[in-house]
C-alpha cells in the first residue's frame, strides 16, 4: 500500500497571501486523486494550523504505510517532533 507524501510547500515573503500554495496544495490534491491514491500524507514542523483547511487532519506515524515509514524523510530528514497528517479519501 503506497502513500504519496507531501514533502515541502513554500513561498517567498512577498508572494505569501496570493494564494499561490493553496493552488498548489489544490494542485497536487488532484493530481494524486487522479493517480489512484485514495490518501496523501505530510510531515510538517510549522504549518499544522494552515492544512486543515484542505481536510488533512493530524495522525500518527504507525498509522502510514510500512514504505513511507522507512522513507528518508520518516527516518532522518524530517525531525521526530514533526506533525503527522493525511486526508484520506481523495477519490
Amino acid at each position: 500500500n503506497n502513500q504519496p507524501l507531501l514533502r515541502s510547500l513554500a513561498a517567498e515573503d512577498e508572494q505569501r497571501g496570493l494564494g499561490i500554495g493553496e493552488r498548489l496544495v489544490r494542485h497536487l490534491m488532484e493530481k494524486v486523486s487522479t493517480s489512484g491514491f485514495d490518501s496523501l500524507v505530510l510531515l510538517t514542523t510549522t504549518a499544522q494550523d494552515w492544512f486543515p483547511r484542505f481536510g488533512f487532519r493530524t495522525t500518527t506515524r504507525e498509522s502510514v504505510a510500512p514504505a513511507l515509514k522507512r522513507s528518508v524523510e520518516f527516518t532522518s530528514a524530517c525531525p521526530a517532533t514533526a506533525v503527522v497528517m493525511s486526508l484520506e479519501t481523495l477519490r
